[in-house]
């Protein structure tokens, strides 16, 4: 089986799109051709599976400004995305393929759309960008399968498109990396120690945690990711009692075992969360926001917090999440487990063909 993985980020940052497509093309490639396409290499891992280093000039700056015209598709992302693709495809074009997938969705799903259906190819679109208007774009592409994380995204899709074929495949997490065992990375934080793994978007709500922590006296923060906005919110209100690291993906493991409890209060419009499953991997008690979408993926082991903007509800709930001792639950991982997670990939791409 020839597979294509159409991922603009990948080898850039390691968010959570970027972290499913290495972790699954890690484990197609053991038994079949995949390639990767991407426009940088800086953490790539080319474990069993095919790199391709797409070059375009790109202003890093200009593109990490973004635009209010990005709704539209007419901005500085639209055009790299445009040209990425279409180099792309006219590489996928040389060898051939049987299954594509568009990640960074927009105007490369429409051109992949186009492609597949004049060169008879299957399109796979995973809904990686939440509830709203970009993964409706890719729901409006009509491709042979759109994959959801969870029936909350699931029950969210078919309102939107009643004539796509869905299925569920959730995210997953490497249970052999992450796990209560193993080493630690050494931060300068007096315990207990509160974690979270966060990008810069403000619909995380890092800064919430930062001030709920404010007023609970005993803890101390770590924040891997973030922005500097949110570094410098931490050092005034926490001084001491904060640090942000930048650690590569490799490393994260480590991170995870040196804290004591883990918090994550995103939006619910989210669309899944790979962090929250590699922080319950690693024992840590869970507080995060009450909603479908955690209670999905954390059942009984989340301490959830109604209303994460009120401060006081955060506080109570992180009190709870220091004192409770750290439990790695095997049973409720193991469907998450990363090589089951592949094989149900692999066997709906079967069905396809």
């Amino acid at each position: 089986m020839r597979i294509a993985i159409l991922s603009f980020h990948n080898g850039v940052v390691s968010r959570g799109a970027e972290t499913m497509m290495n972790e699954l093309s890690k484990r197609w490639g053991k038994k079949h051709q995949v390639r990767m396409f991407q426009v940088e290499s800086k953490y790539a891992e080319q474990k069993n599976y095919q790199i391709k280093t797409i070059k375009i000039r790109i202003d890093w700056q200009r593109l990490e400004q973004g635009s209010w015209w990005r709704k539209f598709m007419v901005d500085y992302w639209a055009k790299l995305c445009v040209e990425f693709t279409i180099k792309c495809l006219r590489e996928i074009d040389k060898q051939g393929v049987d299954i594509i997938i568009p990640v960074s969705g927009g105007w490369q799903s429409l051109f992949c759309r186009i492609y597949c259906l004049i060169k008879k190819v299957k399109l796979v679109i995973p809904g990686l960008a939440g509830l709203g208007w970009c993964d409706g774009w890719n729901l409006l592409m009509q491709p042979d399968v759109f994959v959801v994380s969870t029936k909350r995204n699931a029950d969210w899709a078919r309102r939107y498109n009643k004539r796509v074929r869905l299925e569920i495949i959730p995210h997953g997490v490497d249970l052999k990396r992450f796990k209560l065992k193993g080493k630690k990375k050494k931060v300068n934080l007096k315990r207990p120690i509160v974690l979270c793994v966060a990008g810069p978007g403000k619909y995380k709500r890092v800064g919430v945690i930062i001030k709920a922590l404010f007023k609970l006296k005993e803890a101390s923060f770590l924040l891997v990711g973030g922005s500097d906005e949110l570094e410098r919110l931490g050092k005034k209100l926490l001084g001491n009692r904060f640090v942000r690291l930048k650690v590569k993906y490799d490393q994260l493991d480590k991170v995870y075992r040196t804290a004591d409890v883990f918090s994550m209060i995103s939006e619910s419009s989210e669309e899944f969360g790979i962090v929250n499953l590699e922080a319950l991997a690693s024992g840590l008690p869970m507080v995060v926001t009450d909603d479908e979408l955690r209670r999905e993926i954390l059942g009984k082991y989340g301490i959830y917090v109604k209303d994460p903007i009120e401060i006081k509800d955060l506080v109570d709930k992180l009190k709870i999440g220091v004192k409770r001792s750290k439990i790695r639950p095997e049973k409720w991982l193991e469907k998450f487990d990363w090589d089951i997670i592949a094989d149900k990939y692999l066997k709906l791409f079967e069905d396809l063909l």
